[in-house]
């Protein structure tokens, strides 16, 4: 690998397809700091709650062209946003 040789690479930066406990670590193990999104495979309750943010996020997109600014639908997104991330 010529490149990781003069590449210092602190991150790996992953789509939801490599969300898997095996490439976590194989990350960690090489000193990288993995950033995978979630893959909710089958898990109900994160499908659902996935759902409800896009929804959240279109309504707050609507609200926000026809109003100038963004209102509740935005704010109900950004809290079902700041709610999984804390």
């Amino acid at each position: 690998m010529m490149t990781a040789g003069r590449v210092t690479n602190l991150y790996d930066l992953m789509d939801a397809a490599y969300d898997a406990r095996e490439i976590s670590q194989m990350s960690e193990r090489l000193g990288h700091v993995p950033i995978i999104d979630v893959n909710p495979r089958r898990d109900k309750d994160l499908k659902e709650e996935r759902d409800r943010e896009a929804r959240a996020l279109s309504i707050g997109h609507s609200f926000q062209g026809n109003a100038g600014s963004a209102c509740s639908g935005h704010a109900d997104w950004a809290s079902a946003f700041q709610r999984r991330y804390d």
